[in-house]
């Protein structure tokens, strides 16, 4: 495992990361492989709020290509609207509806563009 990931890994584990994704992480090796796994999307958001309790840059790609960890990141994380996550949002009429209510307050002009 290389070294950012390592540590990664390890905040993780001390912050109570379930063993499989745990053990998934682990077998991606490297940071970069971490990314793209289908998982890369939760894995940067639970990080972001569980284990930093704050916006996480380096995880936002990941986070911004699945509605409901952008929804997530908006509401509990970000505590507002998010440009980077919306297109993904959008996608999700769930999703779409809670990021309007719970996070821009009312209409979301965003999905109509």
């Amino acid at each position: 495992m290389d070294a950012i990931l390592g540590t990664l890994h390890a905040r993780a584990a001390g912050a109570g990361a379930c063993r499989p994704d745990l053990a998934a992480i682990a077998k991606c090796g490297t940071w970069k492989r971490a990314l793209a796994h289908e998982r890369a999307p939760y894995w940067a958001y639970w990080y972001a709020y569980n284990v930093i309790s704050g916006p996480w840059a380096p995880g936002e790609a990941a986070i911004a290509q699945n509605a409901e960890c952008a929804c997530c990141y908006a509401l509990y994380v970000i505590k507002g609207p998010w440009a980077p996550g919306e297109a993904a949002i959008a996608q999700n009429a769930e999703c779409a509806y809670r990021y309007a209510r719970d996070v821009v307050g009312g209409p979301w002009k965003g999905h109509n563009e």
